[in-house]
């Protein structure tokens, strides 16, 4: 079956709909270069969103471990469990369980534009100051097809690897899926380098389907 995503402030409680951007649910449909959902997702980041817990949240997304990558955002979704008073994975005591992509999607305010066409970003550089980190989108190659992935979306991913759709192991930088999750409100987008970070690693996620 197929995982679908939706993008969340958790503290907004505000989200965005692929459906809207005339895209397709699943991670792989959207998370590229240039695409309107991904360039509106850095646009909030480096504004409205800046210093929120923003994620990308797919609906397989449970407190069960289904593989490698679910250690990278396990502890930032028990923690949203408790918060949001979700019953997450325990059916059969809680027949009417709610999984917190549902939470998401029937109470959080939908933002953004009806089909937009029209999204564009200068952002350039992704900071994560608690990692001391900066990812330069320019650093990010395109693949035999001529796709860049974004790697804001799988860096910010919750539930990858458990559908169809998903960014699956075997494809580069499968290891770093998830590894944003927890810093995620440290997460701030330039357009410049930002003084003051000179010594931040430069990370090149890497992400490819080749």
């Amino acid at each position: 079956m197929g995982q679908y995503y939706v993008i969340a402030n958790m503290d907004k409680m505000e989200y965005l709909h692929p459906h809207r951007y005339d895209n397709g649910m699943k991670l792989m449909e959207w998370s590229y270069k240039n695409n309107y959902l991904v360039n509106t997702l850095l646009n909030l980041l480096k504004n409205k969103w800046k210093g929120d817990r923003v994620y990308v949240i797919g609906d397989y997304a449970d407190l069960t471990i289904y593989g490698k990558n679910d250690l990278q955002w396990h502890s930032t979704l028990e923690k949203l469990v408790s918060e949001f008073g979700v019953y997450d994975g325990d059916y059969e005591n809680h027949p009417h369980t709610y999984s917190i992509f549902t939470i998401i999607v029937e109470t959080f305010k939908h933002i953004g534009k009806v089909k937009t066409r029209a999204e564009k970003t200068n952002a350039r550089y992704l900071y994560n100051h608690a990692k001391k980190q900066v990812v330069d989108l320019e650093d990010c190659k395109a693949d035999k097809w001529g796709y860049t992935i974004a790697p804001i979306s799988l860096l910010l991913a919750m539930g990858n690897d458990r559908g169809g759709g998903d960014f699956h192991e075997g494809c580069a930088g499968f290891e770093h899926v998830g590894e944003w999750v927890s810093t995620s409100a440290s997460i701030e987008v330039t357009e410049k380098p930002l003084a003051g970070c000179e010594d931040y690693e430069k990370f090149v996620p890497g992400f490819s389907e080749d």
